[in-house]
């Protein structure tokens, strides 16, 4: 019965300090969640979104992901090689002739 009181405590101890709001640790620094650019700019500062933005850019649709209000889940260029292979794989299964790519 001891031992379940005093591994109760320490369980306790641990949950009531483990985390907190204000410290969140990034590189050594502490972490602020707010961005000063657009949604756009962002991706376009990260190497893993190269793909999407050129994507975006061809299609001309800055301006609706740079939208307050919207949410926008953006996917690294692994997920849309990804995707550009599944589509090729499925393509040629149809007639070998085809061939998706990306500017497809």
């Amino acid at each position: 019965m001891k031992k379940i009181l005093g591994l109760m405590i320490i369980a306790a101890g641990i949950f009531m300090t483990a985390c907190k709001k204000d410290d969140h640790i990034v590189g050594g620094q502490t972490h602020n969640p707010k961005v000063d650019m657009s949604t756009l700019d962002y991706l376009r500062k990260n190497p893993l979104f190269d793909t999407l933005c050129m994507l975006v850019d061809k299609a001309g649709i800055q301006n609706v992901i740079n939208e307050s209000g919207i949410s926008f889940f953006a996917p690294t260029d692994y997920h849309i090689q990804a995707l550009v292979t599944a589509r090729n794989t499925k393509v040629q299964a149809a007639d070998a002739r085809l061939k998706y790519t990306i500017d497809s």
